[in-house]
This record gives structure tokens, sequence and C-alpha cells, in this order.
């Protein structure tokens, strides 16, 4: 909370206006946490700590969002208008849809985290999606009334009135709405080129599922682990339990001989069903590595019997099965979030080619940041692997908040298109929203990186590539590659509304 306060005064340099948005997220906050409660207490729903701090981020980060395209317009058109009220309804009107349209889609695409089957994901669908729908009903109403009750006042000591309206503000954004409209292809080619040489670096990742690896050095568990690989091998802190029915004689040495197995007991028959017998298996190497969970098929293959049967536990084979199920739902759940996301915009353009570059682009983002993070990760904090866990997660926040800024930006473009030329509304949609969307963006971010300060290494790594991911769709994409695109495209960009946009005029 102190972070996005300290950034909201150096943006506003208004007290009273910096605490509006602070509250509307306390009033979710509050709204929101006894739900959570009473749902979890009568077992609707199951979330962690884990979930519960990124909740906050993602309220505190989100809702500030929404907030600022609000007081961005209501700021603008109380220059324009005498009447704070007509201009707070002018703003409410312009950017109402768009806020709406941001936060159903990252609702949504949390929602289909239910078509999950990893519990941490499944888990994260409706406390994150319950969030966003609270915060976004409090942007569309706490917010407007408290702008409403407090006026210009809320701008204090930098009031804004129509005389004060003398010359173009925000000549930054001008200035980079004219560079993407004269140069679109060689800031096409240089997006790409540098993008893509960060996007590259995803091949180069290693993934662990290793549950240890996330807790500090420090930690008694970890230190633990130490000492018993050092004095008795790493396999004893996690022995496997290897069950097989109607199992043979050689099941025994055939488990022995498997490379990376340091000793096999011997088999100890069940009490109940003397057809199942029972063997603890003590690996060589670390039991939550990703080389012992290869060994998971291995040991199974290992019995030969026509009619065996084999299950395994232990921690190993648990972190296998996390393996498994979690690469399936990034199978289900990635383009299922991708259609959705498709759907929603074109509804709401209208227009496919702008769907498609639009969708493209923060697919784009998503897989440079992703490929940046572990740059940064291995190479300056020596991290071997990254949690498994985070394509998905770190896609859901990117990819859905990301459209936030997609949105906000091209609705600007496509209303200004309607009087005027397309590489003019292009220019004036960047210098209109460019400011808004760096300040949404730079607290968004510096949320998300409030997680790499927490002692667990996932949410670190998660905390850092979703921040990198909003960062690169902030002074990147949504400034210079999406206008530049746009541009460049021409009237093809509003393609099937062509007609429609052009009979407008």
């Amino acid at each position: 909370m102190c972070i996005v306060l300290l950034i909201l005064l150096l943006i506003y340099r208004s007290p009273i206006l910096a605490l509006i948005p602070l509250i509307a997220v306390g009033m979710a906050y509050l709204i929101i946490t006894p739900i959570l409660g009473f749902l979890g207490k009568e077992g609707i729903i199951t979330y962690s700590s884990q979930g519960l701090s990124i909740m906050t981020v993602l309220l505190f980060g989100a809702g500030t969002d929404y907030c600022l395209f609000l007081i961005s317009r209501y700021r603008h058109f109380l220059k324009i208008e005498q009447d704070r009220f007509k201009s707070l309804r002018l703003a409410f009107r312009g950017v109402s849809g768009a806020i709406l349209l941001s936060g159903l889609t990252v609702m949504c695409a949390l929602l289909l985290l239910l078509a999950a089957r990893y519990g941490s994901f499944h888990n994260f669908a409706i406390p994150f999606s319950l969030a966003i729908l609270v915060m976004l009903l409090s942007s569309l109403s706490l917010v407007p009334a408290l702008l409403g009750v407090f006026g210009r006042v809320s701008f204090w000591p930098f009031v804004p009135h129509p005389s004060k309206e003398n010359k173009k503000e925000n000549r930054v954004w001008d200035m980079i709405g004219k560079i993407a409209v004269r140069h679109p292809i060689i800031i096409i080619l240089f997006s790409v080129v540098l993008l893509g040489m960060a996007s590259f670096q995803v091949t180069q990742i290693n993934y662990s599922y290793d549950t240890l690896s996330s807790f500090p050095d420090d930690m008694p568990s970890k230190e633990g682990f130490r000492l018993i690989e050092d004095h008795f091998g790493a396999g004893y802190l996690a022995p496997l339990t290897v069950i097989v029915k109607n199992g043979q004689s050689g099941d025994q040495e055939a488990l022995q001989e498997i490379e990376g197995v340091k000793s096999v007991s011997s088999a100890e028959p069940s009490s109940k069903n003397k057809s199942f017998v029972k063997y603890s298996v003590i690996l060589n190497e670390n039991p939550y590595s990703k080389e012992a969970m290869d060994k998971i098929p291995k040991l199974k293959q290992a019995i030969k019997g026509d009619d065996s049967q084999v299950y395994i536990s232990g921690q190993t084979a648990t972190q296998f099965d996390e393996r498994s199920v979690s690469k399936t739902d990034e199978k289900i759940v990635i383009p299922l979030v991708i259609v959705l996301i498709s759907v929603l915009l074109l509804i709401y353009l209208k227009s496919i080619v702008a769907m498609i570059y639009l969708v493209l682009t923060v697919l784009f983002s998503y897989a440079a940041s992703l490929g940046m993070g572990w740059l940064i990760l291995h190479n300056f904090f020596g991290v071997d692997a990254i949690s498994g866990l985070i394509p998905l997660y770190a896609f859901i926040f990117i990819v859905a908040l990301g459209e936030d800024y997609n949105i906000f930006m091209v609705s600007s473009i496509w209303k200004n298109a309607y009087k005027m030329p397309i590489s003019k509304a292009v220019q004036e949609g960047v210098h209109e929203t460019g400011g808004v969307i760096t300040s949404a963006g730079v607290i968004l971010a510096a949320t998300f990186l409030v997680l790499t300060t927490l002692p667990i290494e996932l949410l670190v790594q998660f905390g850092l590539i979703t921040a990198l991911g909003i960062l690169v769709d902030t002074f990147l994409i949504r400034p210079l590659l999406v206008p530049a695109l746009t541009v460049l495209l021409g009237k093809w960009a509003f393609w099937p509304s062509i007609k429609r946009l052009f009979k407008s005029r």
C-alpha cells in the first residue's frame, strides 16, 4: 500500500487524489475478505496464504489501474467543462465501457482456472475472480461518487480549470505518438528483434518441481536435508514406496538394477491381502529433483509380470504427478484464455484484424517476459531452474492484465478514428492514454515486485516475471508496437467494420 501511495503522490501531487484509489481498494478488500472466509468455512473453496498474498497484490494493482483510467479522463474534462458533474458524466461515459471490459476480461480469464485439475491452479479461480469483480464494482461506483463529492478539490493543490487549459499537455506522449505514426516499420522491426531475442530464451529455461528449493537456505528443513544428504544420502529424505499387486520373485532385483537406485528393501507382504507386497526404494539423488522424477516410469516398467499392477507413493511420485497434471493444465487453460480474450476483443472492437494483432502482441509480451525473467534469475541470482508452475501463473496475469492496456489504448484510437484520419487518431490515442497507461503499469509492476521481497522462491519468480511482462506492455507494446501496427494496417485494422467507420465521418 505504501508503494502505491508513494507512486500516486508522485503522479498527481495531490494527497486527496492519491487516497481515493486506496479507499476504493480498501473497501473492496474489506468486502472480499469475509466473503472468502465464509466460502472457505463452508468448504466451497480452498485457498492458501500464498494465494491471499497474490490476491492482495492483484487488488491493489488492478484496482488502482481502473481508478486511474477514470481519474485521468475526469481531469481532462475538468479542463474543458466548468460544471464538475458534467465533466464526471463525460469521463464516466468515455471510460466505463473500457473499464468494464478490462475487468471482465481479467475475471473471466481467472475463472478459466476452474478447468485446471491441479489444485494450486484450480483453487485460485474463485478467490481471484471474486476479488476482481468486487474491485470492478468499487471502481465504477465508489470512485465516481468520491470524485463527485470532492470535485476539483480532489486535485488540490493543482486544481484543473478551463481557463488554465492553454497548451497541449503530455508533450512527451504527443512526441511518442508522432514517432509511432511516422516510423511504423522501424518500430515493428525493432520490437520484433528485441522481443524475439528475449522470447528465444524460453527454450533455455529449466523447470523444477522441487518443493524444498522454494524455501530460503537458512530454514531448518533445508538445513536438515543438507545434513541427511552429507551423512546418509539425499534419497533418505523422502524414500519411495512401491506397492506391487500380483508381483513376482524377481521384482526386488529388477528395481535394484535401475540406475540411480541406492537400495531396495525386501518385499513386505500386506497383512490384509497377500497379493500386495511393499518395497521401500531409496534413490541416490535428491528425491525432489527432475532426475528423481524421471525414475518413476522406469520403476513401474521394471515390474514385468503380465498381471502385475504397480503403485508408487512418496514425495517424488507426488511431484511427478504434479508435473504431468500441470503440463496438461497448460494445454487446456492457455488455449481457453486465448479464445476468451479473442472473443471479448472481437465483440468490443468488431474487428477481426485488430483482435488478431492485439492478441499476438500480448502473447509476444508474455514470451519475452518469461525469457527475460529466466535471464535475470539464472545469470544474476544463480537460479538453476524456475518453478514449473510459473508459466501458467504468469500467462494468466500477463495476458489478462496486458489486455487491459490494449483495450484502453485501442478504444481511444477507435473513437478518434470516427472523426479524423487514422494516423491522426493513432497519434491522439497515444497522447491521450500514454500517461495514464504508464502510471497504471508502473503501479501494477511495483505491486507485483513486492512479491520478490517474500522468502518463498515461487513468489519471487512469479512477481519478477509478471512485473517484467507488465513493464514490456507499458513501455513498448502499448505506446509503440500497437500504434505502429495500426498505422501500417491503416483502414484494414478495422476490418470488417471499415464501411461503418468511414460512413460515420
